[in-house]
């Protein structure tokens, strides 16, 4: 009587810890993640809202700054973050469910540049623009090269644009894209630094078998054509 007690009270809360909710927070950086009239949409936030769906996970879903998104789900249990940038550096902090989306690292110049380079080496010492708390502009930095960090990438188009900066790092997708979003037609990419994936980066002790849930119907996903049929709405 008293195991079937004890079985009673731990029960529910055996249930709560695999019913719980996700926290999901991302950053605006279009075209993978952005608002429109207060809804959340993009390629990789459609693909994500899919994926939530179709493994029938519980989950909010919010907008918030780069560090203050990557900080939250880094620290705190059932909270994850993307589109995240997979890096040696960052891999053993979170779970991980992906690949979302391929969005390859590149510098980019105006039209007018005579800066001629075909690798990062062929830049030090040059200031280049990067955003604060990005992968690539921590990846630049721990190489030794000098990054000019704005508060979005947005603001480095627009700086490379009017010549506030001569060098962005940004990516082969978001930077052409916030290019043509502020109809800015004089830059090109240069050279691309290197090829790199994101994902579904979770707290490191959320729940296994939910991740492992949602990686599994990601895969799904991902072999009857879902994903790249996303992929080419936004293309």
């Amino acid at each position: 009587m008293k195991m079937m007690f004890k079985l009673l009270c731990i029960l529910p809360l055996l249930t709560n810890s695999f019913a719980a909710e996700l926290k999901i927070f991302t950053e605006d950086s279009a075209p993978f993640q952005y608002k429109e009239n207060d809804k959340i949409k993009g390629m990789a936030s459609d693909i994500v809202v899919e994926l939530m769906k179709r493994a029938d996970v519980k989950y909010t879903h919010e907008m918030a700054p780069w560090s203050r998104a990557f900080n939250t789900a880094k620290e705190n249990v059932n909270n994850c973050v993307y589109s995240t940038t997979e890096t040696e550096e960052r891999m053993p902090h979170f779970k991980w469910i992906g690949p979302l989306v391929s969005n390859d690292w590149v510098i980019m110049v105006r039209n007018d540049s005579d800066i001629k380079a075909t690798d990062l080496s062929q830049i030090k010492g040059k200031p280049i623009g990067g955003y604060i708390g990005d992968a690539l502009a921590e990846y630049l930095k721990s190489n030794g090269h000098t990054v000019d960090e704005a508060a979005n990438d947005t603001q480095n188009a627009k700086k490379l644009s009017f010549g506030r900066i001569d060098i962005w790092a940004t990516s082969s997708a978001v930077g052409p894209y916030l290019a043509k979003m502020n109809n800015i037609t004089n830059l090109k990419e240069l050279f691309t630094i290197k090829k790199t994936v994101m994902s579904i980066a979770c707290h490191k002790d959320t729940d296994g078998a939910t991740v492992k849930k949602l990686q599994d119907t990601l895969k799904k996903m991902i072999d009857d054509g879902t994903v790249e049929k996303i992929k080419s709405n936004y293309k």
